[in-house]
């Protein structure tokens, strides 16, 4: 699912900018752009991040500035006289260019002393309540798409209930069909031979069991869809099931009725499955 949360938070020293953007991806991925000084959290915002989001593509973006509330002895001299004096010679050189500020001068490293730090959620600062922010927003998605989805199952449901009450009529016509080709032939052929025959036909065309199974995955994606939690991969398998089906309805059918069927059902799979693959 696809989502976007940003936020701002303060420490006593820093303030820190964090960004989080999902897109759709089969399986859980989790790309990273921190600080050099922050990169040794990965491992803590990735376990962080497995404990509530289980499918996207999850890209990461931390910011740090520096908050200055000391006074002049607290910096660093010798790494603020060289820098300024670098930006000195820069803007002689290149008049045109619009001169370094005080603040840009305190953004760098080493001008401002780092702070202590801490252990626990303070080496985090504000990241928690970004990602809580991120849920919130692919769950909004993922009810609106399951919404979307249920309808499509709905509709497949309707198409399979629509078909299991014409199977007694597709049957019959089956049958006369074939005792019209078999009377064309003018063969002497024993009645209880041609009743055997045409008894295995209808078997062999029968989609009862078809029709069944349909009903049944389809009755579990909607159960899922209304239970709550992760269900995306659940959800891909029974597409996957259901199309299954709907192709071997489609090479068994003996009506033009069937064949139509075979073709709304696959087609409403589909547009589910495509959906399905956004789901957490």
């Amino acid at each position: 699912m696809t989502g976007f949360a940003r936020s701002r938070s303060e420490s006593a020293d820093r303030d820190f900018v964090w960004e989080i953007r999902s897109i759709n991806h089969r399986y859980l991925d989790i790309a990273f752009k921190l600080p050099p000084a922050m990169r040794h959290l990965e491992t803590r915002i990735r376990e962080t991040v497995h404990e509530v989001i289980h499918r996207g593509r999850i890209e990461i973006s931390l910011q740090t500035y520096n908050v200055f509330s000391g006074n002049l002895d607290d910096l660093n001299r010798d790494n603020l006289d060289a820098l300024a004096a670098l930006m000195s010679c820069v803007h002689k050189r290149h008049p045109d260019l619009l001169p370094g500020s005080v603040s840009e001068l305190l953004q760098w490293p080493g001008v401002v002393p780092e702070g202590s730090g801490g252990d626990g959620n303070e080496d985090l600062p504000g990241f928690r309540g970004t990602l809580d922010q991120l849920v919130v927003s692919r769950m909004d998605e993922g009810a609106r798409l399951s919404r979307v989805i249920q309808e499509k199952l709905e509709q497949c449901l309707s198409v399979v209930s629509s078909l299991q009450q014409e199977l007694p009529v597709i049957e019959e016509r089956t049958r006369q069909k074939l005792e019209r080709r078999i009377a064309e032939i003018q063969s002497e052929v024993q009645p209880e031979r041609i009743a055997q025959e045409i008894a295995l036909l209808l078997i062999k065309n029968d989609v009862t069991e078809e029709l069944d199974r349909l009903q049944l995955h389809l009755g579990e994606s909607i159960s899922l869809l209304n239970g709550g939690g992760p269900v995306g991969r659940r959800l891909d398998f029974l597409m996957q099931e259901l199309n299954r089906e709907a192709n071997t309805l489609g090479a068994k059918s003996a009506s033009t009725a069937m064949t139509r069927a075979s073709i709304d059902l696959k087609m409403l799979i589909e547009q589910s499955r495509e959906q399905v693959q956004n789901l957490e």
